[in-house]
C-alpha cells in the first residue's frame, strides 16, 4: 500500500488480482470450460472432403475409353465423407454431464475463494481503521500531562498532598503504555493487510 488512502474495494480487488490460489482457481475454471467444449464437439458429425486432378502424357490407357492414348489424359476425382458416432452417443452425453458438473464445481470453488479473500481483507481493513484511533490515545496523554503539571504546581504550593501527584503519574504511565500498545496494534494490522495485497507464492 502506498501513502494514498485505499478504499476497501481497492484492497479487495488488489488481493484478488495478486492471490495465487485465486489465479489457480481461475485457471481451473478455464480448463473446465475447455474440457466441456471438447466433450460437446464429440457429439457433432465430422465432415471430410478431398479432390484430385491427374495429367498423363505419352502412351497410356484412357481410363474412360479403355483405349491406348498418345495424347494428354486428364482425370479428376472428388469425394466427401461424413460420420456420426451413434453407438457411443450415450457415452458422449454422459461425458458432457460429467464435464458440466466438473465446471460447476470449479466455478463454485472460485466464488468461495473470492468470498474468503474478500472477508479476510475486510476484517484486516476494519482492524486498521479501528487501530487508527491512536490519535485519541495521543490526546489522552496530552490531557493527563497537563493535569499532572497543574497538580505538581498545587502540591508544591501546598494546596494538594503528594498522593494526587502520584495518582496522575501512574495514570500518565498507563496512558503512554496504551498509546504504545495501540501503535503496535496499528502496525501489526497494517502488516497483515499488506500481506494480503501483495503477490504470494504460498
Amino acid at each position: 500500500m502506498h501513502s494514498k488512502a485505499w478504499t476497501l474495494d481497492q484492497c479487495i480487488q488488489t488481493a484478488w488480482q495478486n492471490n495465487l490460489q485465486m489465479k489457480q482457481a481461475e485457471l481451473s475454471v478455464e480448463s473446465g470450460e475447455a474440457n466441456l467444449k471438447a466433450a460437446q464437439t464429440n457429439i457433432l458429425p465430422n465432415l471430410n472432403g478431398f479432390a484430385t486432378h491427374n495429367y498423363n502424357w505419352g502412351q497410356r490407357i484412357d481410363p474412360f475409353t479403355n483405349q491406348f492414348a498418345t495424347s494428354r489424359v486428364q482425370s479428376n476425382s472428388f469425394g466427401v465423407s461424413s460420420s456420426v458416432d451413434l453407438f457411443n452417443g450415450f457415452q458422449n452425453q454422459q461425458n458432457i454431464k460429467v464435464r458440466e458438473a466438473a465446471l460447476e464445481s470449479v466455478q463454485f470453488d472460485l466464488e468461495t475463494q473470492k468470498n474468503n479473500i474478500a472477508l479476510n481483507v475486510a476484517a484486516a481493513f476494519l482492524a486498521v481503521v479501528m487501530t487508527e484511533l491512536i490519535g485519541v490515545s495521543d490526546q489522552q496523554v496530552v490531557i493527563t500531562k497537563q493535569q499532572l503539571d497543574r497538580v505538581i504546581k498545587l502540591v508544591e504550593a501546598g494546596s494538594l498532598n503528594a498522593g494526587a501527584r502520584y495518582d496522575l503519574e501512574a495514570q500518565l504511565a498507563r496512558d503512554e503504555a496504551q498509546r504504545v500498545q495501540r501503535q503496535n496494534d496499528y502496525q501489526m494490522a497494517m502488516l497483515q493487510l499488506k500481506q494480503m495485497l501483495i503477490p504470494s507464492s504460498r
